[in-house]
């Protein structure tokens, strides 16, 4: 899951713009350990995004699937939503 997680949030943080990017650096530098801070920043892209749930929902599936196969999934996500 931490490694679903971070792929998503490389693929999402290109494409917000500068405020949404201070809100997410905010919570990467928050207390507690990186799997906290990477919750946090999902919070906060949920918060900021009305289609985070769907992004969310697609690269699930595209990643269980990759999963499933045995393919590369290094960057997936990226190229998912046009980011690699």
């Amino acid at each position: 899951m931490h490694a679903f997680l971070a792929e998503l949030r490389s693929a999402i943080v290109p494409t917000l713009n500068e405020q949404q990017r201070e809100k997410v650096a905010a919570a990467e530098r928050a207390p507690g350990d990186e799997t906290q801070r990477l919750l946090s920043v999902h919070v906060v892209l949920a918060r900021e995004l009305p289609d985070y749930w769907q992004r969310f929902e697609s690269a699930r599936t595209v990643y269980a699937e990759h999963a499933e196969s045995g393919g590369e999934r290094r960057g997936l996500l990226g190229r998912l939503f046009g980011g690699g």
